[in-house]
Order: structure tokens, then sequence, then C-alpha cells
């Protein structure tokens, strides 16, 4: 399992925090465990007197203690590391960089490499 810290600007998320943390629980159901910190000078990020948390990503407002961890953003967060090449998670939003052939109600994506290549519509 991989672990995401999530650290806040101040003692409690913003708005904005929060629905990135939601975004990150959504995910946690398997790959990943979750904690939120709070990540401002004022407090630190001294986990409580327990020292540094180790763990695989970061996210939010990160001190610089841990700069030397890939941040994952909680709205395009890298595929699971068993996801076929066929599969691709999908959420809403823009798709950049596809283009969508044909007309009608019936929608076929094409997936490769974890990532949708192709989009057609026909009836």
């Amino acid at each position: 399992m991989k672990k995401v810290i999530f650290f806040t600007t101040g003692m409690q998320p913003t708005g904005p925090e929060a629905t990135a943390i939601a975004n990150l629980n959504a995910l946690a159901g398997a790959p990943y465990q979750v904690l939120v910190r709070r990540g401002d000078a004022a407090r630190g990020n001294d986990n409580y007197g327990a020292g540094k948390d180790d763990c695989d990503f970061v996210a939010g407002t990160v001190p610089a203690a841990y700069s030397a961890k890939t941040v994952i953003n909680p709205d395009a967060p890298p595929p699971p590391d068993n996801l076929p090449a066929t599969l691709a998670i999908v959420g809403s939003g823009l798709v950049a960089g596809v283009t969508v052939t044909g007309s009608g109600t019936k929608l076929t994506l094409t997936v490769s490499g974890g990532k949708i290549t192709a989009a057609a519509l026909s009836a």
C-alpha cells in the first residue's frame, strides 16, 4: 500500500484542500493510505514530536522537509501499479488531445498505455 501525506496550509483544511483530500480519500480504498498533517510553519510538520512521517507521495502545501518526495495531484493521480494498459481511470473533465469522431449517442473509447487515445460516436 502506498501512503500519501496531504499537508494543509493551516490548522483546518481550506475549501479547496478539503476537496482535494476527499478526492484522495476516494482513491484510498486500495492503493493509498491518506494521512493529513498540518504543514504550515506555525506548527511545523513534526508529527506531534514523532519526527518525519515516511511516505511514498505528498500533496497539498508540502513543507521543505518533504521536497524529495513525489507530489501527487489529487485531480490526476497516477494509475495503480496493477492497472492493465487497456484500462484507464476516468473522471469528470476534459480529456485533452483526443478528437471525437463520428456522430450519434454511443461513445466508444480506445485505451492504450492506461490513457484514452481515441473516442468515436456511433448510433
